[in-house]
């Protein structure tokens, strides 16, 4: 396989990224606040690795690096979410 081959692997799951929006968008919807939240989350999360993805296939360093970050932060970001609700739920217990 040579180099071009890869990126066209990296853009079709890049565009597979996007079938991973339908039921995050479904849960925004919702009436739940604690699962909006959750879903804002998995929004961004969604987002960030397309963009990390495209920014591979595409060639573009300055794309992928803004992907990578923008993921970095959304797993810090969904780590300390589960890190408060399971100091919550010891709590409570």
């Amino acid at each position: 396989m040579d180099i071009d081959s890869f990126r066209w692997m990296f853009l079709v799951l890049a565009a597979l990224q996007l079938i991973t929006l339908i039921p995050v968008m479904r849960r925004l919807r919702g009436t739940e606040p604690t699962a909006r939240a959750g879903a804002r989350l998995d929004l961004l999360d969604s987002l960030s690795g397309m963009t990390l993805l495209s920014g591979i296939g595409l060639g573009n360093i300055v794309v992928m690096c803004a992907g990578l970050a923008l993921l970095t932060a959304t797993i810090a970001a969904k780590a300390v979410r589960w890190n408060r609700a399971r100091a919550r739920a010891r709590s409570g217990s």
